[in-house]
């Protein structure tokens, strides 16, 4: 902590090689002290005179500097020009550099604010602005705002981009009638005498004044929906709200408490929001997941109030409403639901995608899965199109055609058998050939001769069965099996059947 003349002292010695700097005084400035006083009456921008206040403080009874009567106090008050308690007042360190060695008078004082009188309220929208005459000006300059923030503090900042008005009058017309009628709302002003051509200062400015104009003020809208307390509301919802005559657009806020949504007619901005935005219509529904500004599940507070055509966000705020929200959710149906396909060759389903509590489709991602029946079978998804609704593919490989080897050993055994068959037969017609019995050496030769056709008609018979020329293969057995579809979104996931055979 310091204070006093440790403080002051290197502070002004700053400002002093600032002096010397300007006026090319290496040697210095030598007694400074005239040009002191001399600014201290004709430049107030530079010198602040205090002329309230004082340093008084108690003292014991006895010690030094204490009167030796009640109250038992020493110290000084301030007043105007120089005193013992603040000097010649507080110094600004620019202006005092600037008006150092001006030739002509400079650093003109501020003017008194006089009109419409400050914290006025139902002023005409055609207000009449007025202000003490500051002696040497050379006409004045006012700045009217809808913010006192945008207003500047330095005499050497003659701009304003925040300001609803930025002008100057002629010299010594300390009154001003701005060309257009004000919008209904809370103006903030100030005002600066202009320098002669050949002042090397700068004016101060003056106070800030406020006012609030009267007249057709733009109304709070009506709140329509999401009604107060609503639950159950899709995302992303959609606010509306009445009209308000003479609006240039509208402002509203959604938050997630109550807390943060302003009241103050000024104020234009919601940090704590989740939404806050201007529209011209009187409806606005936020863009859908993933994109910024949308709302999740959850209960939120909003508002709404008309901005004025000035440019001002001083239009009355709307009631505050509240609405729950749900997670959003969707199904899936395909059609068909059974497709039937040849080896090497394909088929389509179409995927349909409903959504509710207003999910959107790019939030959903989709896939397919084959059983594993389905050998040589794939599956693929397209994207959604604008009716909610995407292509599914499967296509039946050649490989598909290719049994599992139990089918094929199966197709096996059946020829073995039907081969062994015909041999035995033939070999008990060739055994009966070589019976011998009681009977004639003519009945045996008969009985041979039968034998023999017998068993060439068997051997025949069995060689058909086997599949000699292609007539007797059995047709190949066709697979079938599901294929899956799969839609995965923020919080739920759901799926699709659909019933494939491969023939």
């Amino acid at each position: 902590m310091g204070g006093g003349t440790s403080v002051a002292a290197p502070c002004f010695a700053g400002m002093v090689a600032l002096i010397n700097q300007k006026m090319n005084t290496p040697e210095g400035q030598g007694n400074i002290n005239p040009i002191l006083y001399s600014l201290a009456a004709t430049a107030p921008a530079a010198i602040h005179d205090i002329t309230s206040g004082n340093n008084i403080v108690p003292c014991s009874p006895g010690s030094s500097d204490c009167p030796g009567a009640a109250p038992f106090q020493f110290g000084y008050n301030a007043g105007a020009g120089y005193d013992q308690a603040t000097g010649l007042g507080s110094v600004d360190a620019f202006d005092l550099v600037e008006a150092w060695g001006s030739s002509v008078a400079g650093n003109l004082p501020a003017p008194a604010l006089t009109a419409p009188a400050n914290g006025a309220a139902g002023v005409s929208l055609a207000p009449q602005f007025s202000w003490t005459n500051v002696a040497g000006n050379a006409g004045y300059r006012i700045l009217i705002a809808n913010s006192p923030t945008g207003l500047p503090t330095d005499p050497a900042t003659a701009t304003c981009n925040a300001c609803a008005i930025v002008d100057e009058t002629d010299t010594n017309s300390n009154a001003y009638t701005p060309p257009s009628a004000l919008a209904a709302g809370i103006y903030f002003w100030q005002v600066q005498a202009l320098e002669p051509s050949a002042a090397r200062g700068t004016a101060a400015w003056s106070n800030v004044f406020s006012f609030t104009t009267a007249g057709p003020a733009l109304a709070a809208p009506a709140l329509t929906a999401p009604a107060n307390g609503a639950t159950g509301v899709s995302v992303p919802p959609n606010f509306s709200w009445s009209a308000v005559i003479g609006n240039a657009g509208y402002l509203l806020f959604v938050a997630k408490t109550p807390g943060v949504l302003p009241t103050n007619p000024a104020v234009g901005t919601c940090s704590g929001c989740s939404t806050g935005t201007k529209v011209n219509a009187t409806s606005y529904t936020p863009p859908s997941a993933p994109t910024a500004g949308n709302l999740a599940a959850g209960t939120y507070y909003w508002q709404v109030k008309a901005l004025s055509s000035s440019g001002g966000v001083y239009g009355a705020w709307s009631s505050v409403f509240s609405f729950t929200t749900v997670p959003g959710d969707f199904s899936l149906s395909a059609s068909p639901t059974t497709l039937t396909i040849s080896p090497g060759n394909s088929a389509t389903s179409t995927l349909s995608f409903t959504p509710i509590n207003g999910l959107s489709g790019n939030s959903v991602t989709f896939s397919c899965s084959v059983s594993s029946t389905l050998a040589g079978v794939t599956c693929s998804v397209g994207a959604l199109d604008s009716n909610n609704t995407a292509t599914v593919t499967i296509a039946a490989s050649f490989s598909a055609s290719t049994f599992p080897a139990w089918q094929k050993v199966r197709r096996l055994n059946a020829r073995g058998t039907q081969t062994w068959a015909g041999l035995g037969l033939l070999l008990a017609f060739l055994i009966a050939l070589h019976r011998r019995d009681s009977q004639t050496l003519l009945l045996r030769k008969w009985v041979r001769l039968i034998a023999f056709g017998a068993a060439l008609m068997a051997a025949f018979v069995a060689g058909l069965s086997c599949g000699g020329g292609g007539g007797g293969v059995n047709p190949a057995p066709s697979e079938s099996g599901t294929v899956t579809v799969q839609g995965t979104g923020p919080s739920t996931s759901h799926s699709v059947a659909i019933s494939v055979s491969v023939d």
